[in-house]
């Protein structure tokens, strides 16, 4: 018993251990629904002493009932899990209809036509009588009408008025419910109604059931609730588990209604809510919260976080559909580096509305070299040559299939074309028989075919029939060998199968075969024993009075592993549950339900999308945004492109531009400092990464920010249209090289041989030089935006040519030389000796006999620095002040830069960590004259800034200035957190001595803080050597 409480919030305990017979369990996402479900099952078995083989279990998937089974197992030992009547609706239904079906005229050993097959009949019916009727839209239609319960006599009642449309569809409907008839064959739907029929007609079939519980309860259609009713009807015990807000399934007849049907039948019923979350983080879950919230007709409900806030969302705006599929690749790039480990390729998944959203994120993915893999794709089954083999068991076990027999007629290639095959198909039609008893009339010489068959057909045809019969008399009791898999193999050997598949795919002619090799694996592991996996068990208890009907092992055998494979969505791969198998998840956001990730991505979030455009509940669509949110568990993307693939402008998803979602999103991409590494390692529940592993990853990397794109969804601004246009380029048609090759190869492709471009790392130590002179400067630092080579052979003729220019570019340069985010092209290359990666330098805490990054730069004799590894003012000589002023080359005009980008961009406020923060410069603006004291005394106090950048400047007398990159006027913002700036050095410049005033020009660092405890927390004010 305390294994199976054990671990149990308060409200799941109480869940779990209600004494109600009606029990409705509320669970949001993330609650342990499944977990509350299998104790309360267990709880019943083990508490009240309850049979297993009296108690239905009702999930929506084979995965989830597998699973479901395995904890029970765990829970309560005895295998009494194998006796428990465990599966989806469909399969517990078709476990009834196989014992007791002939009590309403159900023939023994039916078959199930699958989507294609249905459609398939549609086809014909629709051809043969020359009808103005879409097929897909007939069996969309049938399926409709079924999964309501509605039946043809009651769909052709309540038509009584006999429009074209209502005739047309009349006719395909009444003829289809012939031909599956004439089959003995069901439909999906078929198996819930006529469960119900039988259920209705002898309700004794379930006089034994003790307890029924159903999973995903929010996701059942009106059939499937009268059903439950059916099955509970004897002792009236039934626990649901479901949520309201996950109801996104209406397009398959899930009926919403059904939860308050539920407390209309039965009043007495209790309901608990499950109000923990144990997946996301905070900061997720309140930004689901407000997205749900504004649906006022739900009921209100609490769901509190058990992690902690963690990042904010990410609403990000690009400007196209091809950049935002590039955006997406380049963010999970930058995580996955940036993370150095703590999530991989496998913890994302990209959640989208509609499969052809797919098509620009894959070619991304492909040009990134990044692997993917699609949920919810072809499945094994419908491969080619594992589908003709199902194809030949299904006529084997059901000869009267008439769909399967016409697939498996003229493969391997027996001569009978496809005009015969449609022949035979009609004649069959007329007579009213099969096709199979027809083929058996032809070639036992009692029918003669309308159409005279060639000597190769007929010769076909007996070979076909011949080896059906012969495979049928396996079945049989007294043959030697009645198992599923001696049965393959002797099929495969009487078509030569191997040969067969050398001749029509030569291309690929091994993995096909491996394919039918691991179809052999699958029918020895679903037609094991019970015990091996009891959900696939179809006994059920015998009822007195009740006869149950049954086939012989072989026939029994064979019909239970094509209706498992029919049936089941998701059957268990060993290639499946590989971890190694490191791929991006692309999924829907219907087939995600249920799953969960690390790391989510939902791209196209706009109206048309989402909300769909052809959607007729809007509500719906809310509630799917708001389970595809609630898959994540540390980080949340949402983007929407300004245009589409269409280039038609887009406009937010109302769901995501209302007020209640303000100050719940960020802008862009965040940054990974320590305490949100921290917050995304507890929330996974996983090591820190060690910081030599980041830097590894990270140096490959065009950006440590999400800042090569402006967050308003423009165009970078830029006065280089040759760089425009290779960004359109790439993401248009997904020139990858930038991310594969970032040492730069082709960037000669990309700019013009006279432009030289900077690219600047937040957060990091690296800046990049391209080569050339530049007509403009995007951005970057004076002292490192000049040619190494050139610093000696220029410094004269810098002196006598630029003084004037130099000291306009240091009034100008305040709002230029800072961070910009305007980023070179991803592949520009670095100049050796200027590359400031994190494995170039080695930053620890520094004594005076160590080399500055001055000295590490221009390779020259150290000078006095601080303790901080910072040149220290006060020890700057004339004899080494020339070396730390390297010469502007003639041409190089350093002022222009983005102001319009700067201003649109909205400052970030991102907790600081201490520990592993590294300072770099940032933009020197206008320093305010200090005039008194008290000016001077204020600014030589830590102050609050918003940015992460951070600037020092000295004018002789050490005083020190902090200024917060996204103010240019005042030296105060939000309150985040206080620190003081580094000292960087301004020295004057020899070429404007002679002008009475002193320029300024700055040295760009960035600086670990490593050991920032040791030095007991003080400011860098009191840190002077």
């Amino acid at each position: 018993m305390e294994s199976i409480l054990s671990g149990l919030n308060s409200a799941q305990l109480a869940a779990v251990t209600s004494e109600a017979d009606v029990l409705q369990i509320l669970a949001p996402p993330g609650s342990g629904k499944t977990r509350t479900l299998t104790a309360r099952v267990a709880y019943l078995l083990h508490h009240r002493k309850y049979q297993p083989w009296n108690v239905i279990v009702a999930t929506f998937t084979v995965k989830a009932a597998r699973e479901m089974s395995e904890r029970i197992g765990q829970m309560i030992g005895g295998r009494l899990q194998d006796s428990l009547i465990l599966g989806t609706f469909h399969s517990i239904a078709r476990r009834y209809l196989v014992r007791y079906g002939q009590l309403i005229d159900i023939k023994p050993g039916f078959g199930i036509a699958d989507s294609s097959d249905s459609l398939t009949i549609a086809k014909r019916i629709i051809k043969r009588h020359k009808l103005n009727i879409d097929p897909k839209v007939a069996c969309n239609r049938i399926s409709h009408h079924k999964a309501r319960g509605i039946s043809l006599d009651e769909y052709l009642a309540t038509h009584t008025k006999k429009s074209v449309d209502v005739q047309e569809f009349g006719t395909v409907f009444e003829e289809y419910e012939t031909a599956l008839r004439r089959s003995n064959t069901l439909d999906f739907n078929d198996l819930l109604l006529r469960c119900r029929d039988l259920l209705r007609d002898h309700p004794q079939c379930v006089s034994n059931v003790e307890a029924v519980l159903i999973d995903e309860f929010q996701d059942t259609n009106v059939t499937q609730f009268e059903l439950l009713t059916l099955l509970a009807a004897q002792r009236k015990r039934i626990s649901t588990v479901g949520d309201t807000d996950q109801s996104i399934y209406a397009f398959r007849c899930a009926d919403i209604k059904n939860l308050q049907r539920m407390r209309d039948n039965y009043p007495d019923s209790l309901t608990i809510h499950l109000e923990e979350n144990y997946r996301s983080s905070g900061a997720i879950l309140l930004s689901a919260l407000a997205v749900i919230q504004q649906d006022e007709s739900r009921p209100n409900k609490t769901l509190l976080p058990t992690h902690c806030v963690g990042s904010p969302p990410v609403l990000r705006k690009v400007p196209s559909s091809a950049i935002e599929a590039t955006w997406i690749v380049q963010e999970i790039t930058r995580m996955v580096a940036q993370l150095g480990g703590l999530v991989s390729f496998k913890d994302t998944a990209l959640l989208i509305r509609s499969a052809s959203l797919s098509r620009p994120i894959e070619t991304a993915l492909t040009k990134a070299g990044i692997p993917y893999r699609i949920c919810g794709g072809r499945r094994f089954f419908e491969r080619a040559e594992i589908k003709i083999l199902l194809d030949y068991l299904t006529v084997i076990g059901l000869p009267d299939n008439s769909e399967a027999l016409a697939r498996t007629i003229n493969v391997p290639p027996r001569k009978i074309g496809e005009t015969t095959v449609n022949s035979l198909l009609r004649e069959a039609e007329a007579r009213k028989i099969s096709l199979w008893r027809l083929i058996q009339g032809i070639v036992q010489g009692h029918i003669s075919p309308e159409k005279k068959l060639s000597k190769a057909a007929e010769q076909g045809l007996g070979t076909l029939f011949s080896l059906i019969t012969k495979a049928k008399e396996r079945l049989r009791p007294e043959s030697s060998d009645t198992s599923l898999v001696g049965l393959i193999k002797y099929l495969l050997s009487k078509l030569a199968f191997s040969a067969h598949l050398q001749r029509a795919y030569p291309e690929d002619v091994d993995t096909r075969q491996a394919n039918v090799d691991e179809f052999i694996a699958q029918a020895l592991e679903i037609s094991a024993p019970a015990s091996e996996d009891s959900f696939l068990s179809e006994d059920l208890p015998l009822v007195d009075g009740l006869d149950q009907s049954q086939l012989s092992e072989g026939e029994e055998t064979l019909s239970k592993f094509l209706s498992t494979v029919l049936l089941s969505s998701e059957i268990k791969s060993e290639s499946e549950d590989v971890d190694s198998d490191n791929k991006v998840t692309i999924s829907t956001i219907h087939a995600a339900k249920g799953l969960e990730w690390p790391v989510v991505f939902v791209p196209g979030a706009y109206e048309g999308s989402i909300p769909h455009s052809r959607a007729e509940d809007s509500d719906e669509e809310r509630r799917l945004l708001y389970v595809a949110m609630t898959r994540a568990q540390a980080l949340l993307y949402l983007c929407y492109p300004m245009r589409n693939s269409l280039k038609e402008e887009t406009t937010l998803s109302p769901f995501l531009s209302c007020k209640s979602l303000k100050g719940h999103l960020m802008e862009s991409g965040p940054s990974f400092n320590f305490d949100l590494k921290d917050s995304i390692s507890r929330i996974l529940d996983r090591p820190m990464p060690s910081q030599a592993d980041i830097e590894q990853r990270s140096m490959s990397l065009p950006s440590l920010e999400d800042d090569v794109w402006p967050v308003d969804g423009s165009f970078p601004p830029t006065q280089n249209t040759d760089r425009v246009a290779s960004e359109l380029d790439y993401s248009a048609r997904g020139h990858h090289n930038r991310l594969q090759n970032p040492s730069g190869a082709n960037m000669s492709s990309t700019l013009g041989t006279n432009t030289t471009s900077f690219s600047t790392r937040s957060r990091g130590l690296h800046t990049s030089l391209s080569s050339g002179a530049p007509n403009s400067l995007n951005t970057g630092f004076v002292t490192v935006g000049s040619h190494l080579g050139q610093i000696e052979a220029q410094t004269k003729q810098s002196s006598s040519s630029s003084a004037p220019k130099t000291k306009k570019g240091a009034e100008r340069g305040d709002q230029s030389l800072g961070r910009s985010r305007t980023k070179a092209p991803l592949n520009a290359p670095s100049v050796p000796g200027v590359s400031l990666r994190r494995d170039g330098i080695k930053r620890t805490q520094s004594n005076s006999s160590q080399t500055t990054l001055v000295d590490h730069l221009f390779n020259k004799q150290a000078v006095p620095k601080n303790v901080l590894g910072v040149v220290n003012p006060n020890t700057v000589t004339s004899q080494n002040l020339e070396r730390l002023t390297p010469s502007t080359p003639a041409g190089v005009n350093h002022n222009k830069a983005s102001d319009e980008r700067s201003k649109r961009l909205k400052p970030r406020s991102i907790p600081l960590d201490l520990g592993t923060h590294a300072v770099r410069a940032s933009p020197i603006y206008k320093r305010r004259k200090l005039e008194t004291a008290e000016h001077r005394n204020l600014f030589s106090q830590p102050q609050t800034i918003q940015s992460c950048d951070y600037t020092g400047s000295t004018v002789g007398s050490g005083e020190r200035v902090s200024h917060s990159t996204s103010d240019t006027s005042a030296l105060q913002a939000p309150p985040t957190v206080a620190i003081t700036a580094p000292t960087l050095l301004s020295a004057p410049n020899p070429a404007s001595s002679n002008t009475g005033r002193i320029p300024q020009k700055t040295l760009g660092i960035r600086r670990s803080m490593n050991g920032w405890s040791s030095r007991g927390h003080k400011p860098l004010t009191q840190l002077q050597p």
